[in-house]
């Protein structure tokens, strides 16, 4: 990926700090989209897209932080 620090933030990433609110935003956010539709875009982004589909199913599945 082009931007180093994204992909930092991305690997630091820790599910027991998201909230099921802010997972839900982001699902909503690439609802739309698929990951033949994001590769068409930016072949990049799929990873991106495919990581986010993964964390927000792992927010679901613990359930979130508690606010």
């Amino acid at each position: 990926m082009s931007d180093p620090d994204f992909m930092i933030k991305m690997e630091n990433f820790d599910l027991q700090y998201c909230t099921l609110s802010m997972a839900q935003k982001a699902e909503g956010l690439i609802a739309a989209e698929t990951e033949d539709s994001i590769k068409v875009q930016c072949f990049d982004a799929d990873y991106v897209y495919k990581w986010t589909t993964s964390m927000v199913e792992n927010v679901k599945a613990s359930g979130g932080c508690k606010a």
